[in-house]
Parts: C-alpha cells; structure tokens; sequence
C-alpha cells in the first residue's frame, strides 16, 4: 500500500482516486470532532470540511497536473460523502452505547482497514485484464537477462542471471512473448505482431526477410533509435552492448525513410509528448523524413516527427525513433527501480510508455479493436514534470 500513503510525487500521478484512502482517514478527523453536536451543526461542518478538502485538491491537481481528472474528482466527491454519512452514523451509534473513546478507536481502527481495502480495489481498477496474445520479440537491449555484468543466457541457465527488465516482464504479462535472436522464414510469427527494439545488426538476408515478412501481410512495430541513451550493461566497447545507433538504415532506406538525429544529437534533452491519452516519457529520440517514394511502401509521419505510420505491401510497421521508451528509468517511479522485485502497478508509472506500446500491439494485431485490452481502465492524472 505504499504508492497510496507514500504521496503523490514518488509516483509522478495526481489521479483523484489515488486519494481515496488518505480522503477516508482526512475525514474521519472532522466526524469525530463533530461528534457531541446536533445532526444539523454536524452535517454543516462535515459539508463545509469536505467542500474545502475537495476544492484544495481540484486545485492541485488543476496547476500540477497535465489534466484535471473531472470524472475521478467527481466519483471522488461521491465517495466522500457516502463515506462521511457512514463514519457519523457508526460514531453516533456508538456514542449511544457509551462507549466513549474505546469506541472512538476501534472507529478509527476499522477506518484504517477501509482504506486498506479500498486501496487495494483501486489499484486492481488500474490493472488491465489478462491478455496472452501472440507476440515474437527482437532486441538487442538487455530485456530478457536483465542488466548485471553476468547477464547472458549461461548464467541464465546457471540461475545467475539478473531479473528480466520491468518493460520484458510488463510485455510476459498481456502477451505470450516469443524471443529470437534471428530473422528466418521460420522464426518470423505465423501470427501475432512482431516487436523489433534496435536490434543488432542484420545480414542482409535478414533484412529481405523482414521485408518480405512484412509486404506479405505481417505487422510489426519498430522501435529504432538515432542515439540510445541506456546504460549499457558491459563495459564501453564490448560487443555485447546494444549498438549506440539504429543499424536498420538499409531497410529503413527501402521503405523511403530516412531516421535524423536532432540537430543538438545526444544533448536534446529529454522530451514528454501526448498522444492521445498516454504521455510518453521519450530520450533524443531520433526524428522520420520522407526520402522519395519507396515500391509499395505509404508513410504518415506525426509526433512531431518520432512516429511513421507506414503501409509495407499487405502489411503495416509502426516505427518509433526511440528505443529508451523501454527503460525503466523513464516511466517507472524512481522510488520502485532496482529491487529487481519492483511493483509494476500502472499506480506507479510516472509515463505512460508501456500503456502505449501496448496499445499499439493490440492495433496492430486487431485493427478494429475499440478498447485495447492494454487500455487501464482508470485514466491517469500525471503532474507536469
């Protein structure tokens, strides 16, 4: 239950409804307070009390927040006041019994649990439902066997291996994850979408069987970084880094693309964009350009550049010119990072990055989706970092 006692800004979320078991304990101090009056003084302190906790926290989150959160205040403000009926009914039942202040702490005591409850039911609000769709993955990032020195496939099967990446087990979640380490008729899916996050280099009879791959009807989506800003886990010059750049320019160029590092390269500072309800937590990511027009290929380009949308024959690619959407440090609660045990609650993004990437796997596998099984089903409130 930390998330929901520990504050807002560990979690970098504002969302109304987080609120709700520090609002139940903030209100039950005015209900005891009120205790020995008339119901009429009563009511009128717990209305004037809720109305200035309810109005301070509008406040807040109207200047700190990317936006205000109606909905939730408003189911907020419901709960409130259910809840300070209930807390004054309980307390003047018991004062009726005298049972004074023993009554007043086993009051407070059952209080206490109510939030604990509730909070557990919000966080399972922010879950998404299970989903197991097929999904073949392609990286070079340090994903699978986490980032320790020891972080390959022997000391994976000796049971040294540091923990999967919180992004890898996030993707085990909502989809059933297929790794491989090479492109091949064979290994390519028969069904489900491709995920490709700045792979190693390609021979070139890989990069024709992607290409094919795709113009016979696959869907993939493409995560090719100008310049990757994840600390690599070897030390500077060991081949078994990711590449510092998108080694994908051939297939890139086959498709009319050309993937630009920003004119102030690794300086760019770190950008925080929307698109639609998601906000993307983004490093220098590198910028799409049109180069001609390529056999069979359409591109649309938008998120100022980051993001081309591209018809392949039969099939379709998304392609993201940032590949550091994945690290943790950028969409996890700085607070959460490193146990290797962390909790992946959608309560404790900070950005909404797996949310997204998971949402484009689910359009990509199901087009005519409505509501992507990725989709939280409480939509968060995040302060203006």
């Amino acid at each position: 239950m930390t998330p929901f006692w520990s504050g807002w800004v560990v979690e970098a979320r504002l969302d109304p409804l987080l609120a709700v078991p520090p609002r139940f304990v903030t209100l039950l101090v005015p209900v005891l307070l009120l205790a020995p009056f008339e119901r009429k003084a009563r009511a009128t302190g717990l209305a004037l009390a809720l109305i200035v906790v309810s109005v301070a926290h509008l406040l807040m989150t109207a200047t700190m927040a990317v936006r205000t959160g109606w909905q939730q205040h408003s189911a907020l403000f419901i709960i409130s006041v259910l809840w300070c009926a209930l807390a004054d009914g309980v307390v003047q039942h018991w004062r009726a019994r005298g049972k004074g202040w023993a009554g007043a702490g086993i009051i407070i005591a059952a209080a206490l649990l109510l939030s604990l409850v509730a909070g557990f039911a919000i966080r399972k609000a922010y879950m998404p439902p299970p989903r197991q769709a097929p999904l073949t993955l392609l990286t070079s990032l340090p994903l699978l066997w986490g980032e320790a020195e020891n972080a390959d496939i022997a000391a994976a099967l000796q049971g040294d291996a540091a923990a999967p990446a919180p992004a890898y087990r996030l993707l085990q979640q909502r989809f059933a994850v297929t790794p491989i380490d090479a492109v091949t008729r064979e290994s390519l899916p028969k069904q489900g979408v491709l995920l490709v996050a700045h792979p190693r280099a390609l021979a070139p009879a890989e990069l024709v069987a992607l290409d094919a791959w795709v113009r016979g009807g696959g869907k993939a989506l493409i995560l090719a970084d100008a310049f990757l800003a994840w600390e690599p886990p070897y030390p500077l010059g060991d081949k078994r880094n990711p590449p510092v750049t998108s080694l994908l320019t051939p297939l890139l160029d086959h498709w009319g693309l050309d993937l630009i590092l920003p004119a102030n390269g690794p300086e760019r500072p770190d950008l925080r964009i929307n698109d639609g309800p998601h906000r993307l937590a983004l490093a220098a990511p590198g910028i799409f350009a049109l180069k001609g027009q390529a056999k069979g290929v359409a591109c649309t380009i938008r998120l100022g550049g980051a993001l081309a949308d591209c018809t392949v024959g039969k099939g379709r690619a998304l392609l993201l010119g940032d590949a550091d959407l994945l690290d943790a440090q950028h969409w996890l609660a700085p607070a959460f990072l490193g146990s290797g045990d962390e909790d992946l609650s959608p309560a404790l993004w900070r950005a909404d990055n797996m949310a997204w990437l998971s949402e484009r796997l689910d359009d990509l596998a199901d087009p005519s989706a409505d509501q992507p099984a990725s989709q939280p089903r409480a939509q968060p409130v995040r302060l203006k970092l």
